[in-house]
């Protein structure tokens, strides 16, 4: 899909059906924004969206960056190296950095207050960043990886990988809106989310942790059923909004959704084979006699050894 036909479907709000958008060189207009990011999760490669200018004198109140997921775009830049990564981060777990030059750097900043967390650092600067906001969710690589030899090593293939899948499954909020019996969700509120509180089946009360940037945790969630989270504030995307009190609901289902499948299975997959049913067997089955057998055979054994007690017994 181009760009331009990306953006029509943007415009008639019918994005919400791609987990995963990855943007290559592209600039999003969003809410009458250029360069701007709206709900949902995103690759962004090549560029640096929802910039502003860099700050310039201090005394001029216009110029104060505002907080949210906010990157500085300082221009091109020379040859720079990989110096250092998150590890642990799952769209970069097991890889390799060391090898990675960037022959044409795209310089930026991550300005005081701004929820983007650097991922990947070089010799001039952050080369990889997560942005993060309440429905929105994006890694962004602002250099150009033509501009480097990252495509020709297996590295970014396993990058692209990871990152689309936690991207689209484990690692944007607002995406397990399911989970299981004592476990616990973790999501993120609006901003300015205040008086949380979750209950469940029954009027369940459960605990609820939140934090300064909107992140929040409820559980452990004890029982299935659906939870219902209420705060005092704006609703995001998907929420309900009731007077000042805003709700998102979570389902909390069984561990595996076969567990309360009881009906008699047509086929049974065994390793590499498959058991069908015989129609026409009217409820019979064949039963094995071994167990009877072996019955019958421990019966005579001791019935031999009390014959042979009586006859030795003085």
């Amino acid at each position: 899909m181009t760009a331009a036909e990306f953006q029509t479907e943007l415009k008639n709000g019918k994005t919400s059906q791609y987990d995963v958008v990855v943007l290559d060189g592209v600039q999003l207009e969003w809410a009458g924004k250029k360069n701007t990011l709206p709900p949902g999760r995103y690759l962004v490669l090549n560029n640096v969206p929802n910039t502003v200018a860099p700050k310039p004198a201090a005394a001029d109140p216009a110029n104060v960056i505002p907080l949210g997921p906010v990157l500085v775009d300082l221009g091109d830049g020379a040859a720079s190296q990989i110096v250092n990564w998150t590890r642990n981060h799952p769209a970069l777990r097991s890889l390799n950095l060391d090898n990675l030059d960037i022959f044409k750097s795209k310089l930026i900043d991550v300005p005081a207050g701004s929820t983007a967390q650097v991922m990947v650092e070089s010799t001039l600067g952050p080369a990889m960043v997560e942005l993060m906001s309440t429905d929105m969710r994006a890694i962004v690589v602002p250099f150009d990886v033509t501009n480097s030899d990252w495509p020709f090593d297996v590295s970014f293939l396993i990058f692209l990988s990871y990152a689309t899948d936690y991207l689209g499954t484990g690692g944007g909020w607002a995406v397990a809106r399911s989970s299981q019996p004592g476990m616990t969700i973790s999501d993120r509120l609006p901003e300015n989310a205040t008086t949380v509180d979750c209950k469940g089946p029954g009027n369940l009360e459960v605990g609820v942790g939140t934090g300064p940037d909107g992140s929040a945790s409820f559980g452990p969630l004890p029982k299935v059923g659906v939870y219902t989270v209420h705060w005092t504030g704006a609703a995001a995307a998907g929420d309900k909004k009731d007077g000042t009190r805003s709700s998102r609901e979570y389902a909390v289902n069984l561990l595996d959704p076969a567990e309360s499948d009881i009906r008699a299975a047509e086929q049974i997959k065994v390793a590499t084979e498959v058991a069908t049913a015989k129609p026409g067997d009217n409820g019979r089955a064949v039963r094995s006699i071994w167990p009877w057998m072996i019955l019958a055979a421990l019966a005579v054994v001791m019935l031999e050894w009390f014959v042979y007690n009586r006859k030795v017994h003085v």
